[in-house]
């Protein structure tokens, strides 16, 4: 897993695209947030982990 780092807790003021990334263990899925004014919009997709990567060696999932 690669480490994230919380530098500052939210307050409110944030604004932008951001992307999520979460790989489990059986769906990979990936969410854009859209951060307005006074509105959030979150859109994504999951997409199922192929049987031979979850079983693979690790090498193609190697970052």
């Amino acid at each position: 897993m690669l480490p994230s780092f919380v530098r500052a807790v939210p307050n409110g003021t944030e604004r932008g695209n951001f992307l999520a990334l979460d790989l489990g263990g059986t769906n990979f899925r990936v969410l854009l947030i859209k951060l307005k004014e006074t509105t959030a919009e979150m859109t994504g997709k999951v997409y199922r982990v192929p049987d031979n990567i979850m079983k693979g060696s690790g090498v193609v999932v190697n970052l």
